[in-house]
């Protein structure tokens, strides 16, 4: 009976931390879907988009997001394994990792050299200009609203 009742103890509390794990990645996925659509809104704002050119930028836009979240993920998951070895890494083999992230760097640089002459075609130099201004400033505010929150708790 002792045993049983290890063996609920233990079970209950896997399925505890689990669920718990389970619902701070959800809050995680929740809040960056809010983020994401207070990123656009604010956009969407500053470039004063017409309904034909906001049909013709977002499809880019998210397009190239996807591509760039893609390579950003590949460079996470190579640093991580970076970190993780590193001690034990022979110099070649760091080298190899080094270039590999550099290489991932450069893919992101080419994505957005692409993205900029699509981005141009669909609504002109001025409005492109703005967007990496928006794009910019929605980073500095993102970044000042939490250092606010983090230097108030």
């Amino acid at each position: 009976m002792k045993t049983l009742n290890k063996y609920i103890i233990v079970l209950a509390a896997v399925l505890f931390f689990n669920l718990s794990y389970s619902q701070q990645c959800d809050k995680f996925s929740q809040h960056k879907e809010k983020m994401e659509a207070e990123k656009v809104a604010f956009i969407t704002k500053k470039l004063n988009l017409s309904v034909d050119e906001a049909q013709k930028f977002w499809p880019i836009y998210n397009e190239m997001q996807d591509k760039k979240n893609a390579l950003h993920k590949q460079k996470r998951t190579l640093m991580k394994e970076f970190h993780k070895g590193f001690d034990s890494m022979s110099d070649s083999q760091i080298e190899k990792d080094l270039d590999k992230s550099l290489n991932i760097d450069l893919k992101v640089n080419k994505l957005r050299i692409e993205y900029n002459t699509k981005f141009k075609k669909a609504i002109g130099i001025k409005k492109t200009a703005l967007f990496y201004e928006s794009e910019r400033e929605f980073r500095k505010t993102l970044l000042r609203d939490i250092k606010k929150r983090h230097c108030e708790k």
